[in-house]
This record gives structure tokens, sequence and C-alpha cells, in this order.
């Protein structure tokens, strides 16, 4: 089966190559203990979603907290990730403690990524207003409203599978258009959405299993939810890395 080979090429990606990989995420590492010490345990979740009171109550201050960690770590998951697709595709090693920061690979990485995001945010507000109007229709308008965003989503989770190796490509410095990514990934579109479902099915299924515990442990179940959180960005990242290295470089699996 493809898609587990897919994934589970993946996976081998960052345990057969450990040692580099917690060096490469150094800066992501420094940027969650620097949340956990500015903002505590509730921003990773464990308090705020899986807490034991009867009524928790809402807290603004919290959700700002969480928004800023976030913002923190998201800036040092895009200096890990393209240092991570430089190691796996150009064999680029770190030569420190910290992975050399290509600062226009990043500012490509993200400004590709935050294209890609604003595409699909686009379809899919276009889809929801017209699904909207269709629904204030009542009767089959309502019926052919609910179908028409439920595509509408589908075809979205489709395009991006498809041309999500645009990100891995801006961090090389062989970018490519969404429509050579498409072209690329002509015959990949199944075998890369069900390896994408399964490595999301796992995800949850540890993510719910380490959120519990959080809420009995407190700073064990916090540390165990930083590592769980870390190990999967990198596998998601293989996950990337493996998309464009089967597509792209046709390399095996």
């Amino acid at each position: 089966m493809q898609s587990w080979a897919i994934l589970s090429h993946s996976i081998k990606m960052v345990v057969n190559n450990f040692g580099v990989a917690l060096r490469m995420s150094t800066p992501l590492i420094g940027a969650m203990v620097l949340s956990l010490i500015l903002f505590g345990q509730e921003v990773f979740g464990g308090s705020t979603y899986y807490s034991m009171e009867i009524d928790p109550l809402y807290d603004p201050v919290n959700e700002v907290n969480v928004g800023l960690a976030t913002l923190i770590q998201a800036i040092a998951a895009l200096w890990v990730a393209v240092a991570w697709h430089r190691y796996i595709l150009l064999e680029e090693k770190p030569d420190g403690l910290l992975p050399a920061l290509h600062g226009g690979r990043v500012l490509a990485y993200f400004g590709w990524g935050l294209l890609l995001m604003v595409v699909i945010v686009v379809i899919i507000l276009v889809a929801t207003v017209i699904g909207g109007v269709l629904n204030s229709l009542g009767g089959f308008g309502a019926l052919l409203g609910v179908v028409l965003i439920a595509v509408a989503a589908l075809v979205v989770f489709y395009f991006a599978a498809r041309v999500y190796v645009i990100l891995p490509s801006a961090a090389i410095g062989r970018t490519l258009s969404f429509s050579q990514a498409w072209e690329v990934t002509r015959g990949y579109g199944g075998s890369i959405i069900f390896a994408y479902i399964l490595f999301m099915l796992i995800a949850i299924v540890s993510s719910l299993i380490v959120g519990v515990i959080s809420a009995f442990s407190g700073l064990i179940g916090t540390l165990l939810m930083m590592a769980l959180n870390l190990i999967l960005i990198l596998i998601g990242m293989s996950f990337l890395t493996t998309i464009y290295g089967v597509t792209v470089e046709n390399r095996d699996l």
C-alpha cells in the first residue's frame, strides 16, 4: 500500500536521523521552553482542554497567551522546516548547535504557505457565501447549499494535498508554481491523501492519550505534550519531504 509506504518512510526518516533531528529542532525546542516559562502549562492544552474542573471558566488572557506561544513556535518551526528539508534533500548538515538560518528560504517558505492558505480560505469563503444564499431559499436549495460547501471542502483538501510540495521546493530554492506542483503529483493524489489521513489519525489518537495524561500529571504531562508536538511536527515535515522526493526527484520509498 503506497500510502502506508509514504507515511512509514516519513517516520523512519525521523527515527533513522533522530540525533540530527534533535539538533535541527533546537530553535523549536527553545521556543517551546520559552513559551512554557512565559505563559505556563496552559498554552500546551493540558489545563485548557483536559481540565478536571466541573465548570471551567473562559479565560481570555490564556487565549492571548496561547496565540503568542503559537506565534513564537511557528516562527521557530519555519526555521526548522527549511533546515530539515535542506538536510534530507540537499544533505546540508548543521555545523553547530543551531541549524543554519536561510532567511530568504524561510521567507519564501512562509510566503508560499501563506499564499496557499489564502487560496484555500477564498475558495471556502466563496462556497460558504453561495451555500448560505442557497440555504436561505429553503427546501432543495438548502440541501444544494450543504452539498456545495462539502464539495468545496473536499476539493480544497485534494488541491492542498497535491500542491504542498511547493513548500519543500521553496526551502531548497527550486520553487515550483501551483500548476507545476499539480503536474508532478499527478497519479499520487489518492496515495497522498490516504497517507495524510493515516498521519492525522495517529496524531489525534496520540494527542488524546497524552492529553489525558496531562490532566492527571501536571508538568510531566505537559513535557510529554511538548515532546509529542515536536515529534509530530518532524514527521509532518518529513511527510512533505518524502512527497517531494518521490514526485519531483523520483526517489524510491
